[in-house]
């Protein structure tokens, strides 16, 4: 089972501005940093259930730029996939472990977002 940042974990980085984004595997919506993509796609698939994802990222208004199939990418996005590329092979070919990962719930998140807008408009 994959963990689950609890609502504190989930604020300090919505604070730090670390670019996310957010994962559909066809039953359930997730968010990620997104440093963290390469390891939560071959995490899942060899822990949970080998699956297709979608990868949208919210910054380009959110746009799918990630499928795909099972542990392998189906399409990517140029400049996403020269992020994360190396390391995705790395862990597909057993040369480097991937790490466990955390996702974080969209209903917690978008309540930490909700809180820190409120705070911010009672700082103004």
């Amino acid at each position: 089972m994959i963990e689950i940042y609890n609502k504190k974990e989930t604020e300090k980085f919505i604070r730090t501005k670390e670019k996310y984004v957010y994962v559909d595997d066809g039953r359930t919506e997730v968010i990620i940093p997104r440093k963290d993509i390469p390891d939560f796609i071959v995490y899942v698939n060899r822990r949970i259930s080998i699956v297709d994802l979608k990868i949208y990222d919210p910054e380009h208004n959110p746009s799918l730029v990630i499928t795909t199939m099972g542990e392998y990418l189906d399409r990517c996005d140029p400049d996403i996939r020269e992020e994360i590329i190396d390391r995705l092979v790395n862990l597909q070919t057993g040369d480097e472990k991937y790490r466990k990962v955390k996702v974080f719930d969209e209903t917690v998140w978008e309540q930490v977002q909700d809180e820190l807008e409120d705070e911010e408009e009672l700082e103004e």
